[in-house]
């Protein structure tokens, strides 16, 4: 029972409810039986004694009632456990608030009203310069520099008085232009969407075995423990290590907190799961206490080695995960890049266990 003071309120609740006003109005109702008098049920003990035949439909609704009044209490008080009662009661005070105080009628009043644009027929369009471009207000010397065009760049007049570009005046122009716009840079139009090539991660090639042996420590592979399945578990004088590769993949947020007596969770942009960290701390806690109970004091250290995944915030959590006890790195595509490889965090050990030692760890787990 992981919040048993809720629990308790919610089952007081229901109880009172369903027996206090339903069940008792429905027996009164019906047959004038008082579910809370010591006489009505005296009157029902007597007559079973007596020997009862149930012989009308209304007795044998009677008895069927008084059977399925206890499941149908722990059903709903199952349903209501599963009800976030806290969050539903704010939703439904602050519309209650915002219907009393003129809600969608006060809405309407503050209605944004959008000024029609004014027709192109009625806006004077802006002035053309000689180039036939329209004309531009000024930004500094900076921009007038790069327009400017010399009197002995300026294109000479034909017989019928008009202008023709000389190539001085196109460069001009052309180097007036950002760079991205030239004619000799591709278009960003012109790439088809399957030419764009994303950079892929590289993979950490990492034998995880053989480095916890080469740490010092003895290996033990494929252990299930309780709901979690363990990698590995490695042992040393002064410490075990309880691995788990998290195979999971997917763009992960990590959250450790508990929210309304909830197991933490990690999100993805489909799904959602328990905390890998949160399940090998219960683990390790399971298995201290298993130690201790045979006198072995051995410290035990929950890893986590990311595969397949990445953690989006693991940058924040890192801190967070410290201080839980964890240690937390990667492997293969497992990531970010700001996790450590697992040959990085791997403690090493001091000394190897004794083989008696190992043994009554080996059949602890």
């Amino acid at each position: 029972m992981k919040n048993w003071k809720r629990t308790l309120l919610v089952g007081s609740i229901v109880g009172l409810v369903f027996f206090g006003w339903l069940l008792r109005g429905f027996f009164l109702q019906n047959w004038n039986f008082n579910i809370f008098k010591i006489r009505d049920w005296a009157y029902i003990w007597t007559e079973f004694r007596s020997g009862w035949i149930i012989q009308y439909a209304s007795n044998w609704i009677f008895f069927w009632v008084l059977v399925l009044a206890i499941p149908v209490f722990i059903y709903i008080w199952r349903v209501c456990l599963h009800v976030q009662w806290r969050k539903t009661v704010v939703v439904f005070v602050r519309k209650a608030f915002f219907y009393l105080k003129g809600g969608e009628k006060k809405m309407a009043k503050g209605k944004v009203k959008i000024k029609a644009k004014a027709s192109h027929k009625k806006v004077r369009p802006q002035p053309m310069n000689r180039l036939g471009r329209p004309q531009t207000k000024k930004v500094g010397k900076t921009m007038d520099a790069h327009l400017e065009v010399s009197p002995s760049a300026q294109a000479p007049v034909d017989d019928l008085g008009v202008e023709s570009a000389s190539s001085d005046v196109s460069s001009a122009l052309s180097e007036a232009r950002p760079a991205f716009l030239n004619d000799d840079q591709t278009p960003l139009d012109d790439i088809a969407l399957e030419d764009i090539q994303l950079p892929e991660r590289v993979r950490l090639e990492e034998n995880i075995a053989e480095i916890l042996v080469k740490a010092g420590y003895q290996v033990v592979q494929d252990v299930h423990m309780g709901a979690v399945d363990l990698d590995y578990v490695a042992v040393s004088k002064e410490r075990i290590l309880l691995c788990r590769v998290d195979k999971e993949k997917g763009d992960w947020l990590a959250d450790e907190e508990f929210f309304n007596g909830e197991e933490p969770l990690w999100f993805s942009e489909t799904s959602h799961r328990t905390s890998p960290v949160y399940q090998l701390l219960q683990e390790a806690k399971a298995l201290t206490e298993r130690l201790s109970k045979q006198g072995l004091s051995q410290t035990v250290q929950p890893v986590l080695i990311e595969k397949a995944g990445v953690i989006i915030n693991a940058e924040d959590m890192q801190k967070t995960f410290a201080d839980l006890g964890v240690l937390v790195m990667r492997t293969d595509l497992g990531g970010p890049d700001e996790l450590p490889s697992v040959t990085e965090a791997i403690p090493p050990a001091s000394e190897k266990t004794d083989i008696d030692t190992f043994e009554a760890i080996h059949s602890l787990l």
